[in-house]
């Protein structure tokens, strides 16, 4: 990402942060709806802490977007525990989806064009390393052999 999207993204999340909270209620409704064998990975889980967490996360991230070590290092940790969970390759899509349906129904106009496209090529960055740490934990990664 180039520092300008990165900051947009950043700009965006300061925007949508003192919300996250009320919303991070409907990042789980729309995820729900839209892969409703997700629900099943939360049956046991306290969902308030839950939401927390999620918002508390995705902060973090926003603010290491322009120190890759640090945020290779936290998805690394993300993605084991992710496939310790269970996640499957397809409930990352749902989730970027559920993501971008919640900063938009957040922010309303102030969800540009400009911000969504930047905030999707964040959330593929973080997307992608997690797929790939995730497949290794549970062992479903591909080895191609020549």
């Amino acid at each position: 990402m180039t520092p300008e999207r990165e900051q947009l993204v950043r700009d965006t999340w300061k925007r949508f942060e003192p919300k996250a909270a009320e919303h991070a209620r409907f990042f789980y409704d729309k995820l729900f709806e839209l892969d409703p064998e997700t629900k099943a990975m939360f049956a046991r889980a306290n969902m308030d802490i839950q939401r927390h967490r999620l918002m508390e996360t995705f902060g973090m991230l926003v603010t290491e977007l322009d120190d890759a070590e640090r945020l290779v290092s936290d998805l690394v940790v993300l993605g084991r525990r992710h496939g310790a969970y269970g996640v499957r390759d397809s409930d990352y899509d749902a989730a970027g989806v559920a993501l971008l349906w919640t900063l938009e129904r957040a922010l309303g106009p102030e969800f540009t064009a400009e911000a969504r496209s930047a905030w999707t090529e964040a959330y593929t960055t973080i997307a992608t390393v997690m797929r790939r740490i995730s497949a290794v934990t549970t062992g479903t990664h591909k080895v191609h052999t020549t």
